[in-house]
């Protein structure tokens, strides 16, 4: 498996992903890595993931695995839970109003997640352009305060976590058939379907 450029910030528990033509072939598929894994213990779980989900072709039964440790995956491995794609449900994604944001929020996120971090800073750097402040340093400050009370900093501050959080779901494969938004929500939804650019929102 290529070497992967991970982030000294991105901790992500790694994802193992299996997929076959057939069920059984799944089920094969698995006792055969958990396996490969027994004869190699020194195996990089991060490498593995990474080579399955960008290397393997995709196919309609599949598994995943999170894991932290190599006996947590072959413990995994040796059940046979999977799920039929060909069964899976349309995905909605739905984006809420105006709501509770506070300050700090999605910060375990930003910290650990490179695309939702990088989303994020695009975000901050066009708000940043456009009114000069430094939205970063309101929704992550350094000392513990709370956000400004005015009316525009929750709304361009809930805008750009909602479309962040979209960003890291697609790049996770999921992607939305349908979207919908309430209110700013409904921006969100428009962004995320292309209907306008992340600079238009």
């Amino acid at each position: 498996a290529p070497e992967t450029k991970k982030s000294k910030r991105d901790f992500r528990t790694p994802l193992v992903v299996l997929s076959a033509k057939t069920r059984d072939s799944l089920i094969n598929l698995s006792f055969d890595l958990k396996n490969r894994i027994l004869q190699s213990p020194s195996i990089n779980i991060d490498y593995l993931a990474y080579t399955l989900q960008i290397g393997r072709k995709h196919f309609n039964y599949r598994k995943s695995v999170l894991c932290e440790n190599e006996s947590q995956l072959i413990k995994s491995l040796s059940k046979t839970v999977m799920q039929s794609a060909i069964d899976s449900p349309k995905i909605v994604m739905m984006f809420p109003g105006m709501g509770t944001v506070y300050s700090n929020i999605g910060k375990d996120l930003y910290r650990k997640e490179t695309t939702f971090r990088k989303a994020m800073n695009q975000c901050f750097s066009i708000l940043r352009t456009k009114t000069k402040q430094n939205y970063k340093s309101i929704l992550y400050p350094k000392n513990e305060s709370k956000l400004l009370e005015d009316f525009q900093t929750p709304q361009l501050l809930t805008f750009a976590y909602e479309y962040s959080l979209s960003v890291l779901l697609k790049s996770w494969g999921i992607t939305p058939d349908f979207v919908i938004g309430y209110s700013l929500g409904e921006y969100v939804a428009a962004c995320v379907s292309g209907m306008f650019t992340l600079e238009t929102a």
